[in-house]
């Protein structure tokens, strides 16, 4: 049976931190993607790769991107919208990373409505699994209808985040302390630097950029967290240190918690990256005068202009029910009751 979603609605009502949900799993963590420094040495690096790849969406998962049984496009749009708030409110890189990775593992273990409900339920999943990486990863995080800003296509009331919020939780089984590539970012910075000195700064800063702009790319996720992390060090090197760049590629392929292999691999597709974004960094895409479809918008789904044009407490969402389309009756009924039967359904296995 699915879990009941009143009852553990209130947690996320008085901000609870999610972080204190997955305790049930602190006797298994020891360092899991908190910080950048998690493995310091051959043995917690080898704690940590044991666990990666419970952190990563199922196997099938970017075949069925390649077979269209899902939508590219739509991952694509989900995870630029993600990156575009992460970076208008000055998130950490992690909760960045988290946001996306927390999208691919529930795309990939629930199958999502198709047809005209598809746009507000991927705007739905991206609102909601932004919010939980801020809450693991964030001192300070915004109130829900304040974090859906840049160009949002749809705004929704805090109450319907929240369910979806706990229909990932359910679905991820409440495992949000996820191992991430920047868990190994250090260690694999410091392997070709001798003992008496530290790996500059700007190389684990340009790693740990390179990664958050590869998470676009949904051909990243068939890499480990390890192999992300070394190709992303390998490729920060060759522009931060090009003169070690030989040093740390043949420290880095002898690694023995490394798949040379996948590394490389992982390291062509980073670098397909930084071409990629060398052509568009000065490329902006602008959305305006979208208008919500009444057809398309669901209770639980506020007007866009409205919302915006007051940013309050959380309670401002309650009032907002005026400004909701008018449609006819017999659709709305309809659609509140598929908004109601996504929430109550048991997590359906794709």
């Amino acid at each position: 049976m699915a879990p009941s979603f009143d009852c553990v609605s209130n947690l996320l009502e008085n901000g609870s931190n999610v972080e204190s949900w997955d305790a049930r799993d602190d006797t298994q963590q020891t360092h899991l993607s908190m910080s950048f420094s998690a493995a310091d040495d051959d043995e917690s690096l080898s704690v940590l790769v044991q666990k990666e790849s419970d952190c990563m969406p199922r196997q099938d998962y970017l075949e069925r991107f390649r077979n269209r049984t899902l939508d590219l496009q739509a991952r694509t749009e989900a995870v630029n919208w993600i990156l575009k708030v992460h970076c208008f409110y000055n998130f950490g890189s992690l909760t960045g990373y988290l946001a996306v990775n927390y999208l691919d593992r529930f795309l990939s273990m629930y199958k999502l409505p198709q047809g005209t409900c598809k746009a507000w339920m991927f705007q739905l999943v991206s609102v909601a699994c932004l919010s939980l990486a801020a809450k693991m990863a964030d001192t300070h995080v915004p109130l829900l209808l304040d974090l859906q800003r840049e160009d949002a296509r749809f705004i929704f009331d805090a109450h319907t985040i929240q369910r979806m919020e706990l229909l990932i939780l359910s679905t991820l089984q409440w495992r949000m302390r996820s191992v991430t590539p920047f868990s190994f970012v250090d260690y694999f910075a410091s392997c070709a630097i001798e003992s008496s000195n530290a790996p500059p700064g700007a190389l684990i800063g340009r790693a740990v950029q390179l990664i958050l702009n590869a998470v676009k790319e949904a051909d990243l996720v068939e890499y480990k967290p390890s192999a992300i992390a070394a190709a992303a060090v390998l490729c920060a090197a060759e522009e931060v240190v090009p003169l070690k760049a030989a040093q740390y590629k043949r420290v880095l392929s002898t690694c023995s918690n490394v798949n040379k292999e996948r590394m490389f691999g992982c390291y062509n597709l980073i670098q397909e990256t930084i071409i990629e974004n060398s052509f568009t960094s000065n490329k902006k895409t602008q959305i305006s005068g979208r208008s919500l479809s009444a057809a398309k918008t669901p209770t639980g789904i506020l007007d866009a202009g409205a919302c915006f044009s007051s940013w309050g407490s959380e309670k401002t969402s309650d009032t907002r029910t005026s400004s909701l389309s008018v449609e006819p009756y017999a659709k709305r009924r309809k659609l509140n009751e598929f908004c109601s039967s996504l929430f109550v359904s048991e997590v359906q296995p794709c």
